[in-house]
């Protein structure tokens, strides 16, 4: 297989996974780990993709701006084991406050089986799941309607929020970094992301692990305030603990 062929099909199996590690790549096409490096950064060099941590992803820069019903369907599975393991963090009888983000919304089913869970969400399609499965305790935060997050933001939306004492928070970000914090491309989103954190005991992250270690312009939250980061691994889910946050004291 020639170069030109493994970058179309390199550029093909991201836009249908999303992400892919240098392994599986190199079973896919057949060829070493060193060529799959190789055409990875002839492609990053094109603004194809974005090399991550043991892989690619697709879309390069304009990654962050995929429209929301894309990112939905992109790394669905991945998306679920996080949502797994998300929901093994929560109590009944917790107030939550969940992200707007596609990698939040995989957490419906698990929400909804929660006994007396109140779920605080400015995400639109949650609200509406949670409601179709006839969950009782479902705030929408109103606001201004953003299309591409599905959900709202803007100062009606961090008033609404302000009436909540919060159990848990569960933020999503376009960039974890383990040091520096979370970073996000849509800057309307940041204030009602810091002050859900603010306002919470404890604060989990959920990132499907194409966005683990990404940096970004605008930070948001810094790692000490974040309590646990859970994302995918190849065959099932990791849980991370930002080292700034070992001083934080429990829960109230």
């Amino acid at each position: 297989m020639d170069a030109a062929t493994r970058h179309q099909r390199i550029l093909d199996l991201l836009a249908g996974a999303g992400y892919e590690s240098v392994p599986s790549l190199a079973t896919a096409l057949q060829v070493s780990e060193m060529t799959i490096r190789r055409d990875l950064d002839h492609l990053e060099a094109s603004g194809l993709i974005r090399r991550t941590h043991g892989g690619a992803v697709g879309g390069g820069a304009n990654e962050f701006s995929l429209d929301f019903g894309l990112r939905r369907r992109q790394q669905q599975e991945a998306k679920t084991r996080i949502a797994d393991a998300a929901a093994r963090h929560l109590r009944e009888d917790q107030v939550v406050f969940v992200d707007s983000g596609s990698t939040t919304l995989a957490l419906s089913d698990r929400l909804a089986a929660i006994p007396r869970l109140t779920v605080v969400t400015p995400s639109l399609p949650l609200a509406q799941l949670l409601v179709a499965k006839r969950m009782a305790n479902v705030h929408l935060l109103g606001g201004e309607v953003r299309y591409d997050l599905m959900g709202c933001v803007g100062p009606i939306t961090e008033q609404a929020l302000a009436a909540f004492h919060l159990d848990v928070a569960i933020l999503g970000a376009s960039g974890v970094h383990l040091e520096r914090g979370l970073c996000r491309s849509t800057v309307e989103e940041i204030p009602l992301k810091r002050q859900a954190a603010r306002q919470a005991d404890r604060v989990l992250v959920l990132a499907t692990r194409d966005k683990i270690g990404r940096s970004g312009a605008m930070y948001f939250l810094p790692a000490s305030e974040i309590d646990l980061v859970i994302t995918d691994t190849a065959d099932g889910v990791e849980e991370l603990v930002p080292a700034a946050s070992a001083g934080r004291p429990p829960p109230r």
